[in-house]
């Protein structure tokens, strides 16, 4: 038990770490700000491997292209496109921890049509390729 709070202590000193949520998540959110951010959420689970595009996602929560970038904006506090990108690298993540499905297969499964661009947007929000990031993982 003493070994399990130093440990604790130690961490807790630590100032080299990395937020798990965005800043601003605390924010005050509505009722209809909830259940439109639920929507969003629960289409793009549902439809992550295929197109996602805005004029498929805009109706869905009663609003324009346009109203719906500025209000995902003004929630978010990122784009939707930038918001899109990092949910499917977060899943890609997960997948190349937890599968074995190839590289390519797990770019596909996250919705990318391309693997370079699978490869480009894992290197721009992760820093390290899809291989070096499984590599790091199954050395542990």
């Amino acid at each position: 038990l003493m070994s399990t709070l130093g440990i604790l202590q130690a961490l807790s000193l630590k100032n080299d770490y990395t937020l798990l949520a965005s800043p601003g998540l605390n924010d005050l959110i509505t009722t209809e700000d909830s259940d439109r951010i639920t929507l969003v959420h629960s289409y793009i689970r549902e439809n992550v491997p295929n197109n996602i595009k805005l004029t498929d996602i805009a109706p869905i929560v009663g609003l324009t292209k346009e109203s719906f970038c500025r209000y995902f904006k003004k929630k978010h506090r990122k784009n939707f496109i930038t918001f899109l990108n990092e949910y499917k690298v977060a899943l890609a993540s997960k997948l190349l921890i937890e599968t074995d499905l190839s590289i390519s297969e797990i770019g596909y499964e996250c919705g990318y049509n391309s693997i370079s661009f699978f490869h480009r947007q894992f290197s721009r929000f992760m820093n390290m390729s899809p291989k070096e990031y499984r590599t790091s993982y199954t050395s542990i």
